[in-house]
């Protein structure tokens, strides 16, 4: 007997799944898809436990007859092509015929429809592939697609989902994705029996985006007028020179009305962008492509996450040319900054304690005689963060050294030495991209300011925050900060730990928080850059977390933290001269862990004189 079978339907069903079916987003996408692709006004999504515990999806889109509702859930059934050359001008959203089957062979599946005018609907229940019952339905006209249990009969797949938060950060995203790119149907996300997301139908795209985004977000754009060639035609909302975000979840691409990504037009944004907005800021941009169906391949992935220009240099310069036109005007036009650009300044509280005169960490270590021995060759490699590997002294007998230190210490009658500089530290100068060097008796040293900024602010944070008593310093005039529903939930969740943290923070209306505090020390910031970046950080905390225990998330959150106050901090305004350099140095080893930041990236690197000859072939 030969050895090559043809799969039976339910297991060539489930193996389809996998490349359709990856998620509960996968799924909403999908049946979003559907809804659009049959002209529904409005849409209601019902989400428990993140979607793999229900996803329902309802539509008042055209119905299907009983015959359609049935030929719907068998595999390649399509209403959007009928032939090959169908199939290289497909303007639908969905048209592969995969979908539907793909998803009730995983769960336990119910579809009812009714076409608008007929006198009852059908009702098909599938449970893991398995049809179980067709039946008349009386619904209203429309679909409702109900999806329990997702990959009940596939626990590899089921055990792979993340936390519940994550799951919904993802269906909550192709959410807003399909809301922007249909601005004229109203859509309704409901999470566990609360609604996060409302958004009536209206014509006008900025509308659209203000209710996801808000009032502030929405306040720093402007309407990127149609413009293009014959072929290609570009238009939509993007951000004024010198607004940006710390991340790139703000940037979002249609072509003709599909959600699409396509890191080729992201670089062009970002090129546009180049000595417009901050180095490591991204821009906003919601743009909306026409091209003529046949010049797109939309069939590369059963996900129908990618696409293929057939000309992808023309697009890519059509947008990069409407893109720079249009900030080159607005930089003639004298447009002002979004009102979140403007610089906030701290005035501390009388009783704040300044970051600079926190009390460090002291450490029982004996007083530095010479260089710490952090020969890396050249590299920087970093210690672990949670247990650095200290440096270790060339000695002869191990015994001996331990004898002698316990003598040292019993000596010293127990008194706690606090670290400072080493004394053959010799300060030779500041040096570009935020370094400081040091002549050391047997080599170069290299401090990288930043590094050792992040390491000072995480431990003297961390010495506060055991206290309970977190030090702040008051803002002259609060921030009120507009957020997504990711941001907000986020920060909801972790609004204790931040107030321990020294950040006063309170809800101000929906999904907009006020901030009254900061940390104490910081110097002249732009408070409201800080406060939005340190939000996008907790958020993206919030979505990498799985399985962590609650001390674990107070420790990566105050890593965040203190991330994002080294950054606001470093450069000129940190350190510009000798005295300087010496003091962020004198703060750095009196630090318990110096060597390296929070994240185990090195903050002080060593190479001795015979690694310097062997560079130099001496």
């Amino acid at each position: 007997m030969g050895k090559i079978a043809v799969m039976p339907d339910a297991l060539a069903s489930q193996v389809a799944a996998g490349e359709v079916v990856e998620r509960p987003a996968s799924v909403v996408r999908e049946l979003l898809d559907n809804a659009l692709d049959a002209g529904a006004r409005n849409i209601e999504v019902v989400i428990v436990q993140g979607g793999a515990g229900l996803i329902r999806v309802t539509d008042d889109g055209a119905g299907m007859s009983r015959d359609d509702a049935v030929m719907s859930i068998e595999r390649h059934a399509t209403s959007k092509i009928r032939e090959f050359a169908d199939l290289a001008k497909v303007m639908t959203l969905g048209f592969r015929g995969e979908a539907l089957p793909s998803i009730a062979s995983v769960s336990r599946f119910k579809l009812r429809s009714r076409e608008h005018g007929a006198l009852s609907g059908t009702c098909v229940e599938i449970d893991g592939g398995r049809l179980i019952e067709v039946r008349d339905d009386g619904g209203a006209p429309g679909t409702v697609v109900e999806v329990k249990s997702l990959f009940m009969n596939v626990p590899a797949r089921r055990k792979f989902l993340k936390a519940d938060n994550t799951e919904f950060g993802h269906v909550d995203q192709q959410v807003r994705l399909h809301a922007i790119a249909h601005p004229e149907v109203g859509f309704k996300l409901v999470r566990d029996g609360r609604a996060v997301l409302t958004l009536p139908a209206t014509n006008d795209t900025l509308n659209r985006v203000r209710g996801l985004v808000g009032d502030e977000i929405a306040g720093g754009l402007k309407e990127l007028k149609p413009a293009g060639s014959d072929d290609v035609e570009v238009r939509g909302l993007i951000s004024k020179p010198g607004v940006s975000r710390p991340n790139r979840r703000m940037q979002w691409v249609f072509l003709n009305g599909r959600p699409v990504e396509s890191p080729a037009l992201f670089r062009s944004i970002k090129e546009a962008y180049r000595g417009r907005i901050e180095r490591d800021g991204y821009p906003l941009a919601f743009l909306f492509l026409t091209l003529p169906p046949e010049t797109v391949d939309v069939n590369v992935h059963p996900a129908k996450k990618e696409v293929r220009f057939h000309r992808s240099g023309l697009v890519e310069r059509v947008v990069y040319d409407a893109l720079v036109a249009a900030l080159d005007r607005r930089a003639e036009e004298n447009v002002a900054p979004a009102p979140s650009a403007k610089a906030v300044t701290i005035e501390p509280r009388e009783d704040s304690v300044e970051l600079d005169e926190l009390p460090s960490v002291p450490t029982k270590t004996p007083k530095p005689s010479g260089v710490p021995d952090l020969r890396l060759r050249g590299e920087a490699l970093a210690p672990s963060a949670s247990q650095p590997e200290l440096p270790a002294k060339d000695v002869a007998d191990d015994d001996e050294v331990e004898s002698a230190e316990v003598d040292e210490i019993e000596t010293e009658d127990e008194e706690e030495v606090v670290a400072g500089i080493p004394a053959d530290f010799a300060y030779r100068g500041l040096l570009s991209d935020g370094y400081v060097l040091f002549e050391t008796d047997d080599g170069l040293a290299m401090l990288h300011i930043r590094a050792a900024r992040e390491r000072i602010i995480y431990e003297r944070l961390a010495a506060v925050e055991s206290t309970d008593s977190g030090a702040a310093q008051r803002l002259l005039l609060p921030v009120t900060i507009e957020t997504e529903q990711e941001e907000y939930e986020a920060i909801v969740e972790s609004m204790e730990d931040l107030r321990t943290m020294g950040l006063d923070v309170e809800e101000f209306g929906a999904r907009t928080f006020k901030i009254a505090a900061l940390p104490a020390g910081l110097r002249q910031i732009n408070a409201a850059d800080v406060i939005r970046e340190l939000f996008s950080a907790v958020a993206a905390l919030r979505r990498g977390e799985s399985g962590t225990d609650r001390d674990g998330r107070r420790r990566k959150l105050l890593m965040s933290v203190a991330r994002v106050l080294s950054k606001e901090e470093t450069g000129e305004n940190l350190v510009s001269d000798e005295s300087g350099a010496l003091a962020i140095t004198e703060q750095l080893f009196q630090c318990g862990m110096p060597y390296c930041c929070p994240r185990g990236r090195p903050t002080l690197v060593h190479i001795g004189y015979p690694e310097l000859a062997r560079r130099f072939s001496r």
